[in-house]
């Protein structure tokens, strides 16, 4: 009975509080709207409101791929139900960024899109802190309510003249307070905020000016349309973070197999891209399907779902030029093209016959354009595999707004760091979480954020740095007569010839064509080529050089290289490692610059001169000279687009001592490569299949042969093949038991100390790792790292760790002694193959 009467009584009590609407409702009749605004929004409600507020978002980052004129732009328009783009000559102004991002709202149950601007996002700050004032203001009269309820908490009764009294007092002291806060303020305004300042100030405005409760959905599209240019298909992947949903965007009045003119229009005339007809709407739709299937998942901060791959939505234009029988033609086409599992990454129309959302993206307005867009609409809101659910602080809008809001009125597109850190404090957030928020922005919006080499930058547009490349590269194919319109200057005839034939420009003619695009001191030239370089978009050369290989023209159709070695292929292969895919997008420049970066002893690279008879300079086929140890070779690779192919224009004699080094440089820079545009590391090397001509012969780890289309995989033997891996006489050179040679168990002595460092080098081993090595060996942890404190170069490092070894120090016969095989085996873990197969070829055969 005593528990009943307390849940009873416990009820009663819930019963009696007073609801939201009936708080809100009393606190009207006794203040009046006015004052109920002046007393909720209060600072320290806004306070905790920055502090704890978050709010749970369904986001889908999308990006709008296809050729330029395919209609990405026009499509957003449909979507959002703004009326159609006039027909117009020109690509994409170059005054604006090639790269374009847009933040939609989604209001799935009206199936309408809202592009949300910077007043888009006030409203939804000001409909959540009007939210928290109501909240706040609840628990004020509850605890009122609870204080009043208890014996001996009422207050005195006033009269009249005691309550206008005391108001007046009150008052006086709050105009006494306020105005030493104020001077506080002034003396240390990084430390707080006030109602009155900027982007605050602009939310209060908003909920006092507002009749109604403002909301915008809770689903938000960040959509990147990659704009015109080709070459950015290859610069993309290193500005525009992983996508959830790929639109790919095709023209159906194209035929499938037709090779695309990519066109750049500007001032009414037409140039061609130098691209030379190398893709048709088929190969385009292939490469965008597998460069997605193998990005690694979404990291963005603060996620709480995430999608465990991407999704395409392939998006037909121009679907009014063609009839139905067409459109199932190129459907058929396209989904037959699919392999399996690729087709779990397509979004499809109808199940197992359509992949294609055909659409007029001109339609107009009398003729059912809002009811195509709400179609469209609907079938994009559809893919939920494609969303995220993010859990984001709210202070994060308003410091995305503050961001805007300051460069709009520094007429920039970047601001200084000191500014955001600023903005950070007004906002309740340390510079830790500064940081936070800004590195979130880099990943979902296209903020671009890079603290490890310009720490002092942050770009709010991203124009200033896409800008200059679209520039740069439209010199390559734009008229002469019509550089003034992409110029501040005309470049010279060199310039532009030096800057096509040999992919090379100086910083001079960025001072002197595109300085309207810089900002000193703040942002210059300077400052641009260092995170290009930092991003391996360019390389820098000698005399003040430096090389943009996307620059360069692309070729025809180059020859193969007619030498003794058989060239090293790099395949990429699903997930699954089943199916081979084309070479990612953005991957082939990357290996070349990464491979620009070795240019001190023992090894360097550098270019050949311009000699088309015997060397490439192409886009996407290029020839190197590669210095091993003060001797000179030469090397070409060549993007196939289905593959890489890399040549050793050597004979077989030198390719066997040279070519595992080469093998090992070359993945290096694939592995780096793919890490910087976000893709797993599903690279195999091969050879070119004898039987099948669209066959790869994998290289497995274990140096076996599997063919990729064969039922019975190809005889791969001789010198001309294995010399990239270091392997004698067509097989693996096996280790012999222990003892079967004298020579592999003959313990080694301080004598062999010069042979082991000459062996050593020879086998190009990297000083660097001496400390790794030392532990194979068997050495103590103590005691390489005495050997760390005592010398201070690498290889005087490596040379004592050598010594201790062959002094036995720390029991090392205990361990298997020193000796060659040991020295082997410890390599080979180490992850020096190369040098291990080198010692192993020259000690123990």
């Amino acid at each position: 009975p005593a528990r009943q009467s307390a849940t009873s009584s416990t009820v009663t009590t819930v019963n009696h509080l007073p609801t939201n609407q009936s708080i809100i409702s009393g606190a009207k009749q006794l203040l009046g709207d006015r004052e109920l605004e002046n007393q909720t929004l209060q600072p320290e409600v806004i306070e905790k409101w920055l502090s704890e507020g978050v709010v749970e978002l369904t986001v889908t980052r999308v990006n709008m791929h296809g050729p330029p004129g395919a209609g990405k732009t026009c499509a957003q328009d449909l979507l959002l139900n703004n009326p159609p783009t006039n027909y117009v000559t020109d690509s994409t102004p170059i005054a604006r960024p090639a790269v374009k991002a847009t933040r939609i709202s989604v209001d799935n149950e009206a199936m309408k899109w809202e592009k949300v601007d910077r007043d888009g996002l006030l409203e939804r700050l000001a409909s959540d802190l009007k939210e928290a004032a109501a909240s706040h203001l609840k628990e004020k009269v509850l605890a009122t309510h609870h204080e009043e309820s208890i014996p001996g908490n009422s207050s005195p009764v006033l009269t009249d003249e005691q309550q206008t009294s005391e108001s007046q007092d009150e008052s006086t002291r709050e105009r006494n307070d306020s105005a030493t806060e104020a001077d506080e303020s002034s003396l240390a305004s990084n430390e707080s905020f006030s109602i009155g300042e900027g982007v605050i100030q602009e939310i209060v405005g908003t909920i006092q000016s507002s009749e109604v409760q403002l909301n915008l959905s809770g689903h938000w599209l960040y959509i990147i349309d990659s704009g015109g240019q080709p070459a950015y298909q290859e610069l993309l992947p290193l500005f525009v973070r992983a996508a959830s949903l790929n639109i790919i965007t095709l023209d159906l009045s194209k035929p499938l197999d037709d090779k695309l003119d990519f066109q750049y229009r500007i001032g009414r005339e037409i140039f061609s891209c130098g691209l030379n007809l190398k893709y048709s709407n088929r190969e385009f739709f292939q490469s965008a399907i597998s460069s997605g299937a193998i990005l690694k998942p979404i990291d963005v901060p603060h996620v709480l779902e995430t999608p465990s791959h991407p999704m395409n939505f392939v998006l037909g234009t121009h679907y009014d030029l063609i009839n139905d029988d067409m459109l199932k033609e190129i459907n058929k086409e396209l989904v037959s093209s699919l392999k399996p599992e690729m087709k779990d990454y397509v979004v499809s129309n109808v199940h197992g016959e359509s992949i294609i959302f055909p659409v007029n993206t001109l339609v107009p307005e009398d003729k059912g354009r809002m009811k195509a867009g709400q179609d469209l609409c609907q079938s994009i809101a559809n893919c939920e595999d494609a969303f995220l659910k993010i859990d984001m602080p709210l202070r994060w809008f308003a410091f995305e707004l503050w961001l805007q809001n300051v460069a709009e009125k520094k007429s920039r597109c970047f601001l200084i760091i000191d500014e955001a850190i600023f903005a950070g404090k007004r906002f309740k957030m340390s510079v830790d979480d500064t940081k936070h928020a800004l590195q979130y922005l880099h990943n979902v919006t296209i903020i671009l954020y890079y603290p490890d080499i310009l720490p002092q930058l942050v770009f709010v547009d991203p124009k200033p740095i896409l800008e200059v490349l679209s520039r740069l590269l439209a010199f390559t194919y734009v008229k002469r007569d019509s550089l003034k319109l992409i110029a501040d200057s005309k470049p010279s005839k060199d310039d532009i010839k030096k800057l096509h034939s040999s992919g090379c420009f100086k910083e001079k003619l960025l001072i002197d064509h595109l300085k309207s695009l810089f900002s000193p001191p703040h942002f210059e030239p300077s400052h641009l080529l260092k995170l290009l370089i930092h991003l391996r978009i360019i390389a820098s050369g000698e005399d003040g050089d430096y090389f943009f290989p996307c620059a360069l023209e692309s070729y025809t159709e180059p020859p193969e290289p007619q030498i003794e070695t058989k060239p090293l292929l790099i395949v990429w292969q699903d997930n699954d490692g089943i199916n081979t895919l084309p070479v990612p997008q953005g991957m082939f420049p990357l290996v070349i610059t990464h491979l620009l970066t070795h240019n001190k002893y023992p090894c360097k690279v550098d270019f050949p001169p311009l000699d088309p008879h015997q060397y490439y300079r192409y886009r996407d086929a290029l020839s190197f000279w590669i210095c091993i140890n003060r001797k000179r070779y030469t090397l070409h690779i060549i993007n196939r687009y289905t593959h890489i192919e890399v040549y050793f224009d050597e004979s077989v004699q030198e390719a066997k001592v040279n070519c595992p080094y080469i093998r090992e440089l070359v993945i290096k820079a694939v592995i780096k490569s793919a890490d910087a545009i976000n893709v797993e590391h599903n690279h195999v090397t091969a050879f070119s299949c004898p039987k099948r001509s669209t066959c790869y012969c994998v290289v497995e780890k274990d140096h076996s042969i599997n063919c990729t289309l064969c039922k019975r995989s190809a005889d791969i033997s001789g010198d001309s093949y294995w010399c990239w891996f270091g392997i004698v006489d067509c097989a693996p050179t096996l280790m012999p038991s222990v003892g079967a040679y004298s020579g592999y168990s003959q313990a080694l002595n301080i004598p062999a100390l010069d042979d082991i460092l000459t062996d050593l080098k020879d086998g190009h081993y990297y000083s660097s790792n001496w400390k790794d090595l030392g532990l194979k060996l068997g050495l103590h942890d103590t005691t390489l790292d005495t050997i760390e404190s005592d010398y201070s170069t690498v290889e005087d490092r490596l040379r004592k760790c050598i010594v201790k070894w062959l002094q036995r120090a720390d029991g090392v016969d205990a361990k298997g002694g020193a000796t060659w095989t040991t020295l082997v085996n410890a390599l080979e873990r180490n992850g020096s193959k190369p040098t291990a197969n080198h010692i192993r070829c020259k000690r123990l055969t």
